[in-house]
This record gives structure tokens, C-alpha cells and sequence, in this order.
């Protein structure tokens, strides 16, 4: 599975440059850049949210969105959910999503699904790229001194769902794992009739050769560590 998406392992130890912290009514935020790719130079945009008066170590949550951690923020959102628990909370933008857009478009009845194809030059995925960055997300949260780091969940949301799947699978590091939005099997994807351009964003997800191999099924089974939810976005616009 890894080698299929083009996974890297990331290096030990994850170099963490703080560009500010932000005070809140019963929290603090701090603004990060977790370096991922040393010789890129690729850095991943996060917000680490730690609840005030926090001791000892403590349950974190990795928190990724198809449309970027701002959309993470609203009130009465699942991230402050977590913040009232007392958890620590990550949002971070994973590759492709808002701030690590590449800002190519390229229009293919009416979607952008252009992007995505860039990633199988390198004989990688957009998934395998996201997988790496949530992983990343997770090992930098392990060795945080306020976070238990045998107690790391994960939350997804939308299209970010497939690569959250795939991060738990290879990584082994999520307990808690909540998909937000169905994460259809490959299966169905390629053999569902046309109805709408919006189906093409699935298109994000290619995985050359996958179902000579496995189906997203067999990525669920394979996270016998994690319990899995999944539950329905509430979106109009969602499949």
C-alpha cells in the first residue's frame, strides 16, 4: 500500500519553526511550520491549540480539512469541542489544500482536477503526499511535552477523508479516527454512472493500479488498532 501511493517515511525528529502565538479566551494558539521536506524546504502551516491551565500530558487530535484548517475554526466546531475536553488540537493544511495550493488550474469541465497529476511525475500520488503530511502532524505531536503520545487521534474532513485513512493504516499512531463525509471505495467511484462535475474531485485520489491491489475496504481492515467513525458532512454540495 505504501509503496503504491509513492509514501515516503519521514525523517526522525521534525524541525518546528513558532512564527507567533495567539492568546484566546481559555486557550493559546501558536502558529507553526513543521518542515517536512528539509531538502525542498516544503513546510506544512499549522495551528497548535492547547487549552490554558493543561497539565501532565494530554489526549491531541491531528485535524485536517479539504478546505484548510481555517474551515476547522467556526464556533461550535469539533476543534473546540476538543479544546473544552482539554485536549491539544493540530489543524493543519495539508499538501493541496489552501495555503499548499499550487494555484495551477486547469479547467476540465468546469473542475479543477489538474493539480493532482503533478504528484505521478515523481512516480507519487496527491494521497501518498497527504498521507506523509499527516504523519508529520502526528510524530511532531508524539514528541510535544504536554501530549500523551499513545493517545493520538485523528479527524478528517471531506476529500481529506482518504488519506487520513491511508495515514492510520501505515502508521499505526491514531486510537481515535473520525472520517467526516463518506469516503467511497475505489470500486464504486469508477463504476457510479455521471451525474455531476462535482464527482470529479474524486478524481484527486488517483492511485495507478490500485484495484489490482486493494479498495478502500481493505484500508479500513487493515486499522484493527483504530476505532473508525465516519460520519455525514453536513454539506450540501457533498456526494
Amino acid at each position: 500500500m505504501a509503496e503504491l501511493i509513492g509514501y515516503e517515511k519521514p525523517r526522525k525528529g521534525i524541525s518546528v519553526k513558532n512564527t507567533g502565538t495567539i492568546k484566546e479566551v481559555g486557550y493559546s494558539v501558536e502558529k507553526l511550520l513543521l518542515e517536512r521536506d528539509s531538502e525542498r524546504k516544503f513546510l506544512l502551516p499549522a495551528l497548535l491549540f492547547i487549552p490554558d491551565g493543561t497539565k501532565g500530558k494530554v489526549v491531541a487530535t491531528v485535524m485536517v480539512s479539504d478546505e484548510g484548517k481555517k474551515s476547522l475554526l467556526h464556533s461550535g466546531s469539533e476543534l473546540h469541542k476538543a479544546l473544552e475536553r482539554g485536549q491539544i488540537v493540530l489543524a493543519v493544511d495539508i499538501t493541496n489544500s489552501v495555503e499548499l495550493d499550487d494555484k495551477i488550474r486547469k479547467t476540465v469541465g468546469k473542475s479543477t482536477v489538474f493539480t493532482p497529476k503533478f504528484a505521478l511525475y515523481e512516480g507519487k500520488t496527491l494521497i501518498g503526499y497527504q498521507c506523509e503530511d499527516i504523519i508529520v502532524a502526528s510524530r511532531y505531536l508524539q514528541s510535544h511535552k504536554s501530549v500523551d503520545k499513545s493517545k493520538i487521534d485523528l479527524y478528517a474532513v471531506g476529500n481529506a477523508g482518504y488519506a487520513a485513512l491511508h495515514a492510520t493504516a501505515i502508521s499505526g499512531d491514531f486510537n481515535q479516527v473520525e472520517l467526516v463525509g463518506e469516503v467511497k471505495s475505489w470500486e464504486n467511484v469508477a463504476t457510479e454512472a455521471y451525474h455531476s462535475n462535482k464527482q470529479l474531485w474524486r478524481l484527486d485520489n488517483i492511485v495507478p493500479d490500485v484495484l489490482n491491489c486493494y479498495d478502500i475496504p481493505n484500508v479500513k481492515n487493515i486499522c484493527i488498532k483504530s476505532n473508525i467513525k465516519v460520519v455525514q458532512r453536513n454539506k450540501p454540495d457533498e456526494l
